[in-house]
């Protein structure tokens, strides 16, 4: 099922199975982004190739550990499918090297967002993002 999320104008498909955390991000990224982002969420893999398949994203937020796709595969299937989009990805797994990895095989830095978020238990209670744990790649 795909929902949107916020009404705005930079175009963001959200890939992330964790509904409390889809909404955690919703709201971080409400709070006065500029642009302002427009969040489709939607929770399995599947579904966001579909919808990246119809365009009109520039820019896509990427869990990881989801339900019909884990690890660096889920990167990796996402790049393939869109490779001009900036990909961030977001992950429970803490775990840098994946992260550099996922930069290191993308043919230009240009293209992913070069961000990890790594996320702990806590995170859901987190009322800003300067409550995340935030590394560069």
């Amino acid at each position: 099922m795909v929902s949107q999320l916020s009404d705005s104008t930079l175009q963001a498909l959200l890939i992330e199975d964790n509904l409390e955390y889809a909404e955690m991000l919703r709201l971080l990224l409400a709070g006065g982004a500029a642009p302002a982002i427009k969040l489709t969420h939607v929770p399995l893999l599947g579904e966001a190739l579909r919808c990246l398949s119809d365009g009109a994203f520039d820019v896509v937020l990427l869990d990881l550990s989801l339900p019909d796709s884990q690890g660096f595969d889920t990167f990796t299937r996402v790049h393939n499918h869109v490779p001009h989009l900036p990909i961030v990805v977001i992950t429970a797994l803490k775990d840098e090297n994946l992260a550099l990895r996922a930069v290191r095989e993308t043919p230009t830095v240009e293209r992913v967002i070069n961000n990890l978020l790594v996320r702990g238990e806590d995170d859901l209670g987190a009322s800003s993002s300067d409550d995340l744990d935030v590394k560069p790649a």
